[in-house]
């Protein structure tokens, strides 16, 4: 699948407007709870942008804006949800963005986040372990 495409399907601002088993799957990013309540507070806005293999990710929640890089098809080094060193590998195929994030610290498990077109919606599922997360957006 070629980034052309992925463009077309993703690039834009989506806004949270549902969430499934989101305070799990913080908990397995080792998020804290005073972080955790207040990501329940907000509907997050994902803008993305896409520049040839170049993808770029600005997540504004309330008041913090936060910009993500990611390289298709080669791998990064990237800090985790939860503040460690990794490696971050991100790939397009079949219609689906799926980035995996794997710590350096080998006690910790992998990140997986993909990301889909249903429909209207833009569907990320995040996971560590067993543990599986959604959130859904609506372009805005």
């Amino acid at each position: 699948m070629s980034a052309d495409e992925m463009k077309a399907k993703f690039e834009g601002k989506w806004k949270v407007y549902k969430s499934e088993n989101l305070d799990e799957i913080l908990k397995a990013l080792e998020i804290g709870f005073p972080l955790r309540k207040i990501a329940a507070q907000f509907s997050p806005v994902h803008t993305i942008t896409i520049d040839g293999r170049k993808i770029t990710l600005i997540i504004e929640t309330g008041p913090k804006k936060k910009e993500e890089d990611f390289l298709l098809d080669a791998e990064v080094d990237k800090k985790t949800e939860d503040g460690r060193d990794g490696k971050c590998m991100t790939t397009y195929t079949d219609g689906v963005w799926t980035t995996l994030t794997t710590p350096n610290d080998t006690t910790k498990s992998a990140i997986t986040v993909t990301r889909v077109i249903q429909g209207e919606d833009l569907v990320m599922t995040l996971s560590r372990g067993d543990v599986i997360g959604k959130r859904i957006f609506k372009r805005t």
